[in-house]
């Protein structure tokens, strides 16, 4: 029983509610493209294309300058040092800071990428019904959690103690036992869970992608993968926070608020650090 006298496993996970109410067809499953990674990153910061165009008016228009500077220099032309130091230190500093967003804009993308990847990967809901991670944002806030068997059915059980709290927030459990023995290309890795725990636990389908995504992750970021990985999902899709281990349960059930009532909707943005 839950801290309210009601019973965990009769609760229903708001986000399936919704994901089950969808009458549409899952997208089609294709990787997202550089040209759509860049359109989502110039949504996430408008600003930044402005100041990469204005930075870069700034650098041609103080190297112009300078050049004008330097003929004055040849002519003896006077103030000619100083303004040939004025629009070196212009160009300069702006070619700083254009470099600083174009790295930005880099790694912003980078990010994109890796996070629509990981949106193509499928899961299978309570009724049944597969569904791309993509197909959820917007309805649920997933915490996927990778290592063996033993591992990921540690990190579900250690979340039993809050899963009314996680459950009211729109936490949708994902265990990924991709590094058991064996597992290769099968889906019988997955833990499989009880008609109970279906209502707020999907099952990884498909496991050799999500295999072949978290070990691409490890190796380009070289983190070991022993003791098990978990990665947590903002509502909006996005990577909220990744580690090593099992998830900070009553961290996430202090800090997301809950995806239904007066508030729902509202605070959705408020997915907190863990």
């Amino acid at each position: 029983m839950g801290p309210h006298g009601v019973a965990p496993s009769c609760m229903v996970n708001p986000c399936l509610m919704k994901a089950d109410a969808a009458s549409h067809p899952s997208h089609p499953r294709r990787p997202i493209t550089d040209k759509e990674a860049s359109l989502r990153v110039e949504v996430e910061s408008p600003f930044r294309s402005l100041r990469i165009i204005v930075l870069g008016f700034c650098i041609a228009s103080a190297g112009i300058g300078s050049l004008f500077s330097l003929v004055y220099i040849l002519k003896d032309g006077p103030d000619a040092w100083k303004n040939l130091g004025i629009n070196a230190g212009v160009v300069a500093v702006a070619a700083w800071l254009l470099r600083r967003d174009l790295k930005a804009r880099g790694t912003a993308v980078n990010r994109v990428m890796r996070e629509g990847q990981l949106g193509a990967c499928e899961v299978q809901l309570q009724n049944g019904r597969r569904l791309r991670l993509a197909d959820l944002r917007g309805s649920a806030r997933v915490v996927i959690m990778v290592g063996t068997r033993e591992q990921v059915e540690a990190a579900v059980g250690a979340a039993e103690p809050f899963r009314e709290r996680l459950q009211a927030a729109g936490v949708l459990l994902v265990p990924a036992a991709i590094y058991d023995q064996g597992s290769g290309t099968s889906d019988a890795a997955a833990p499989q869970a009880s008609a109970a725990d279906l209502k707020w636990v999907a099952q990884p389908v498909r496991l050799a992608e999500w295999r072949t995504w978290f070990e691409q992750q490890t190796k380009s970021q070289g983190t070991p993968t022993a003791g098990g990985l978990y990665i947590s999902l903002r509502l909006d899709g996005r990577i909220r926070a990744s580690g090593r281990g099992s998830p900070p349960w009553e961290q996430l059930a202090a800090q997301l608020p809950s995806v239904s009532g007066f508030f729902g909707g509202f605070l959705d943005g408020m997915d907190g650090r863990v």
